[in-house]
């Protein structure tokens, strides 16, 4: 058994999985997750912002990597998604500040969130996908949306085929101001966005796993949580939903004066987590109708699974 920790410089924030892990089997040990720190915002913001909030990425992970060693973690990998990309290409000083000599640091390309994800999707729905089996994985991230095709091959996870799309639930938010906050607008413009051809051998599979906090919120209002009771992600893992179900919650939130504002996010309505997940459910559910799926099933993991995973098996990142 190895103990990993892995460490993600995400778009909204910063988050650490430390995992026993053996070539066959994952157990999570911990999770931690900074939602303050808020990289992409900072990336479209002026220099001295983007300097507070790079050296506040820097901060966590300095706290993450002491956890990892008082957890005696023996591998440790931090990797960057979207946010990160966007930083490199517009400013190389905020990204060598924020990235200098950290263990095991790198720059996912939108490929490699695609791969890891349908690897989390795939190996924490066992009973989901069997040898020789082909998935459709959707992973929505704050700052991106990864398509992928996948294949198990003699209990090797196979890549077919993958797209990525701009459409990540942060992403939906802010050309949602830019809307003047009309979902039917930003709902042509989703629309325009993937108005392409399927991936190729789409058509003809069964199965469809989605990953992103947007479904699992439904999911998780779905189940009719108790007042008061904790949004837990790892409990509407492996649920199947419907699109209908999606459209339905859409269509109550949109309504002016909605009440969804305040059952998506109780605790302070105004924070804008209600227009998050109804913008990056309407994305959802166009990318659902333009594949001709009805009915997916709920993943509560993230890419960091999946390359908790390749790490067990001691796969090169």
């Amino acid at each position: 058994m190895k103990r990993i920790g892995v460490i993600e410089i995400g778009s909204r924030g910063v988050r650490l999985l430390v995992a026993e892990a053996s070539e066959n089997s994952l157990q999570v040990l911990l999770r931690r997750y900074d939602s303050d720190v808020k990289l992409a915002e900072a990336v479209e913001s002026d220099a001295a912002q983007l300097s507070v909030v790079v050296s506040a990425v820097r901060q966590t992970i300095k706290r993450y990597l002491q956890i990892c060693r008082e957890a005696g973690v023996t591998e440790v990998r931090i990797f960057g998604t979207e946010a990160v990309r966007k930083l490199r290409q517009k400013s190389r000083r905020h990204f060598l500040a924020l990235s200098r000599n950290l263990p095991g640091f790198k720059v996912l390309r939108p490929r490699d969130e695609a791969y890891y994800s349908l690897e989390a999707a795939v190996r924490s729905l066992p009973h989901l996908v069997r040898d020789g089996d082909t998935v459709l994985v959707i992973d929505q991230g704050a700052g991106s949306m990864e398509v992928a095709l996948g294949r198990i091959d003699r209990a090797s996870v196979q890549m077919l085929a993958h797209k990525s799309y701009r459409l990540g639930t942060q992403v939906l938010v802010s050309r949602l101001r830019t809307l003047g906050g009309d979902f039917h607008r930003l709902t042509e413009w989703i629309a325009l966005d993937i108005d392409d051809k399927p991936l190729r051998g789409s058509a003809a599979v069964k199965k469809t796993v989605i990953l992103g906090s947007a479904v699992t919120k439904l999911a998780w209002l779905s189940l009719g949580p108790k007042r008061g009771e904790r949004y837990s992600p790892q409990r509407v893992h492996g649920l199947t939903l419907t699109r209908k179900i999606i459209e339905r919650f859409i269509a109550a939130g949109i309504v002016p004066g909605s009440l969804m504002r305040s059952i998506v996010d109780p605790e302070n309505p105004a924070s804008g987590e209600f227009e998050a997940v109804v913008a990056g459910l309407i994305a959802i559910n166009l990318l659902l109708s333009r594949y001709k799926k009805d009915e997916f099933v709920v993943c509560a993991e993230a890419l960091r699974y999946g390359i908790a995973w390749a790490l067990a098996r001691g796969e090169a990142l």
